[in-house]
């Protein structure tokens, strides 16, 4: 089953954005003299008349994933933030996590395209020609946004070695230290309470070998739901790293056997650990080297974290190992997130004409009994050769509030980021509403208001979804609701201004290479 979750305002969604909007972006070059944010710091700041802006920088590395978090903490403050690469160009933005529910804004695991020095830009609405204020904090975090556990040691949790007497384990100078007395062993470290680790997640921790023994290895034990039953990545002194599973007793599976991997030669002076989790996909890091990504599926999608060590067979001395910082973010959950658990998968989605659907989705409570379907396009397509989006209208000028949407999408383009769409609710050009797929996998969902596309949400499922070049998408718009599928599976469910618009199909280019978007039996039911 997909995941789907609201990450980054998407870089896709904030290109597009300045790609079609009519008034101008200024673009800055990189100020050494702004002060730095690090990762997991907060700061504050004032934004008002005087203040519409302020601007921080942080360093990165090419693959990295970062969120932004913006909370208002007084006045009326509706913010908006950005990230600027080095040369000021806007590499994603967002202005409210969940419109009109909640006005802070979020980036959620942006993807850094190379190493350097980025920006943060926190702005209020509108910026200069804002009208709000007020004083916010500002969060940059590895990953997702929100930190279900930031362990520094601190002796507000006393963690207690899980194998007992072979096991020392001490607390102090805000860092945990454990040894391990006897060969060929495994042992760990746990709280007495923690956070569960949901199926989305990103799990890092800070570690050094503080003697020269024989032999060491450390790691990280994840998604453990008892003592024989969890996942375990782990790296040594042998340069190599693996990923393995425990499933009772003393059976292993070795989802990734000992590997060797340049990032490992050489950890004397301690290592950065990480696992990007995404269901049944996990993507393993070391001081920011992306080691590899391995997809499993063999315990459950949540469960508790621990700290390992392990010796080898006769060995005599053994590792003593510093344990500091970790941390496990996740990501966001807003109130549409939690809506999106009703009715998530439609069992009727590949049905050659939309009565099944239609009588699922009433069955189900999404929609009205009644209405009729009032179009049927058997085959249409649009392209764009330009970095911009190509639109065509459909329905012969029909304009309606409440609808169900649905095609069978195709795109043909030599990059993956450019995208594929439907548009619905358009009262005019400067406002209308847009569903799209691209083909990493992911889905956006924004409003156009006159200027900007205003919020935008894009979800990303890496896995059943990415390179796919044909799916079938749903557009479930009543009142102020609307939901997006994706073969059955329930994307995106969010607040929609409830315009009465047509519909129509779209195609979208982020880095102007051409996209030829197929749409096929694309149909339209209303009740007006």
């Amino acid at each position: 089953m997909a995941i789907w979750r609201r990450i980054a305002a998407g870089m896709l969604l904030a290109v597009m954005a300045l790609l079609l909007w009519a008034g101008p972006l200024a673009v800055h070059a990189q100020d050494e003299a702004l002060p730095v944010i690090r990762l997991m710091e907060t700061v504050f700041g004032t934004l008002d008349d005087a203040t519409p802006e302020l601007r921080w920088q942080f360093d990165a590395r090419a693959g990295d994933r970062v969120s932004v978090v913006v909370r208002a903490t007084s006045g009326d403050l509706d913010a908006i933030v950005q990230i600027l690469d080095a040369g000021g160009r806007l590499l994603a933005e967002n202005d409210d996590i969940a419109y009109p529910e909640r006005l802070d804004a979020a980036l959620e695991a942006v993807a850094i395209p190379g190493d350097g020095r980025y920006t943060l830009r926190v702005g209020r609405y509108r910026f200069r020609q804002g009208d709000t204020a007020g004083e916010f904090a500002l969060t940059l975090l590895p990953a997702f946004a929100d930190p279900l556990l930031w362990e520094t040691f601190d002796g507000t949790r006393q963690w207690s070695a899980v194998s007992g007497d072979l096991m020392e384990v001490e607390q102090a100078d805000g860092r945990l230290t454990a040894i391990i007395r006897t060969a060929n062993t495994l042992g760990w470290v746990a709280p007495p309470e923690a956070p569960a680790i949901p199926a989305r997640a990103y799990v890092q921790v800070e570690a050094r070998v503080l003697n020269e023994p024989d032999y060491w290895e450390y790691g990280l034990i994840f998604r453990q739901d008892g003592p024989a039953s969890y996942y375990l990545f782990s790296v040594s002194s042998r340069g190599d790293w693996a990923f393995m599973a425990r499933s009772g007793g003393s059976t292993w599976l070795r989802l990734r056997d000992w590997t060797e991997h340049p990032a490992l030669a050489d950890l004397s002076t301690g290592a950065v650990l990480g696992v990007l989790m995404d269901g049944d996909t996990f993507t393993f890091y070391v001081n920011g080297e992306t080691l590899d990504t391995v997809r499993a599926d063999t315990h459950a999608t949540s469960g508790g974290v621990a700290l390992s060590m392990g010796t080898v067979d006769r060995q005599t001395v053994f590792p003593v190992v510093a344990f500091d910082n970790l941390l496990v973010t996740a990501p966001l959950t807003v109130a549409e997130e939690e809506e999106a658990s009703v009715g998530a998968n439609l069992t009727a989605w590949e049905a050659s004409d939309s009565a099944p659907l239609i009588a699922e989705l009433a069955a189900l409570g999404l929609i009205p009994e009644g209405g009729r379907q009032v179009m049927l396009v058997p085959d249409s397509f649009t392209t764009v050769s330009r970095p911009g989006m190509q639109m065509l209208p459909l329905g012969q000028g029909r304009t309606q509030t409440d609808f169900v949407l649905g095609a069978t999408v195709s795109m043909e383009s030599d990059s993956a980021e450019n995208a594929c769409g439907l548009f619905f609710r358009r009262a005019d050009e400067s406002r209308y509403s847009l569903a799209f797929v691209d083909g990493l996998g992911g889905l956006g969902v924004a409003e156009w208001q006159t200027d900007r596309f205003d919020p935008a949400f894009y979800g990303m499922d890496t896995g059943e979804f990415a390179g796919l070049t044909r799916v079938r998408l749903l557009v479930v718009g009543i009142g102020e609701r609307v939901r997006v599928y994706l073969n059955g599976q329930l994307a995106a469910a969010r607040s929609n201004p409830p315009l009465q618009g047509g519909v129509g199909i779209a195609a979208l280019s982020y880095n102007g290479r051409p996209v030829n978007c197929q749409f096929d039996n694309t149909w339209l039911w209303t009740w007006e």
